[in-house]
């Protein structure tokens, strides 16, 4: 069995060697098409052992995908983003799936990609993409962005591997990356494309307001997401999620009528009633008319379904968001004279991250009017007082609030 590696590359010096070497130990030839690097990418790839082809870009990432692989002679193709990487220690461990694999009648894998940001802890945000398939002439890609595999002869079976046992790493959507790449620009002009040549492409539709949100474009996405109203294409049922999630954001974002916001927002619970980011929408809009009272609910609920929202699952907000909307809602609480929703709320937030530097503050600027002694008891049910790491973290937040008497009781014990 011959393995083929296949990339997509242009100016990647910073990402490609970690792709490579990644699987290079499991795949018999490297072909990387190239389309239109001015750095050292192509220099690392050739060096790295790679076949290297040159690909005039012409917006669709679909054709030079399937140029790369009319250039593979492997069995089976493992397909990778130059800005992701196999998971450290488990190139053995791939390779035996995809031994299992071939004894089935399955055509494809799927493996669990992880988003991240290396510089944003909690940035985490995953789910199954199709990245290794046999090497066949009905296999092909589709679509000229956010491209997809399709058999063109029958419906393409698929195995998913364990998520718990293999991962693949992708830092493309990283601040960074987004913007080196200039990618919301650049995905934007490929939609606008696709949409002008065909109006009634629901999917680009999708993205396209997808893209305009990201890139904090109201006006563009609540346009190009409005003229959905009508969903028929009954491929693109797993991305309503994402139609309703930017099409509320946008809709909150531009302040539009509430009776339309609401009704949004009801036709995406009805769809998803547990998925985090149309809570949120909601209770963001009404924080930033400065109504407590209407946000606390919509709050709680981004707080239920966000802890308990699977990780292998996509959705704009993350688990790293926890600790501030935490402290939006003790404070909405706070607004309502809701004294022990509040403190139980805060003790619920540092509890879940005890190093929120902004949370621990707030919480002590409401406690400040106590007795020291009384704030010192509650916090050493939280906090490690043998660590001096964490005695001194409390007492730099506290000497943002001139806590005197805590930063006392707190000295005392270092």
């Amino acid at each position: 069995m011959k393995i083929s590696l296949c990339l997509i590359t242009k100016d990647e010096e910073h990402n490609i060697e970690r792709c490579i070497l990644s699987v290079k130990e499991i795949v018999n030839e490297i072909i990387a098409v190239d389309t239109g690097s001015t750095d050292k990418t192509v220099e690392i790839a050739k060096n790295l052992g790679a076949s290297i082809y040159y690909f005039e870009w012409v917006y669709d990432f679909s054709k030079a995908r399937n140029y790369a692989i009319s250039k593979a002679t492997g069995d089976w193709i493992i397909f990778l983003d130059a800005d992701e990487y196999l998971e450290d220690g488990k190139q053995s461990l791939l390779l035996h799936y995809i031994k299992e694999v071939t004894k089935m009648k399955e055509e494809a894998i799927a493996i669990f990609r992880i988003n991240f940001d290396p510089i944003k802890p909690g940035s985490e945000k995953g789910g199954y993409d199709l990245r290794i398939f046999k090497n066949s002439p009905h296999l092909l890609y589709k679509r000229p962005i956010h491209e997809t595999l399709t058999n063109t002869k029958k419906t393409l079976n698929a195995v998913m591997l364990p998520s718990d046992q293999i991962k693949l790493y992708h830092i493309g959507y990283s601040e960074e990356e987004l913007t080196k790449k200039d990618t919301l620009n650049r995905n934007i002009t490929i939609l606008s494309k696709a949409v002008e040549n065909n109006p009634n492409d629901q999917l680009s539709l999708i993205y396209l307001g997808r893209e305009y949100a990201i890139k904090k474009d109201f006006e563009n996405s609540f346009y190009y997401l409005n003229l959905l109203q009508d969903i028929n294409d009954e491929n693109i049922s797993r991305m309503l999620k994402e139609y309703y999630s930017y099409f509320l954001y946008s809709s909150t974002k531009l302040n539009k009528d509430i009776e339309e916001i609401i009704k949004i927002y009801n036709n995406a619970i009805k769809y998803e009633p547990n998925f985090p980011d149309f809570h949120y929408s909601m209770a963001m809009y009404y924080l930033d008319k400065q109504d407590s009272k209407e946000a606390i609910p919509y709050l709680e609920a981004t707080l239920n379904s966000l802890i308990h929202f699977p990780r292998n699952q996509k959705c704009r907000i993350s688990v790293a968001s926890v600790p501030l909307i935490y402290l939006n809602l003790a404070e909405s609480y706070l607004s309502q004279n809701l004294f022990n929703k509040t403190i139980s709320t805060f003790t619920e937030m540092l509890i879940f991250n005890k190093w929120y530097r902004t949370g621990l503050i707030k919480f002590l600027e409401i406690m400040i009017s106590n007795l020291p002694e009384d704030v010192f008891e509650f916090l050493q049910e939280i906090y490690d007082f043998h660590s001096q790491n964490e005695i001194e973290f409390i007492i730099s937040c506290a000497k943002e609030t001139n806590f005197t008497g805590l930063i006392i009781l707190l000295e005392n014990i270092l």
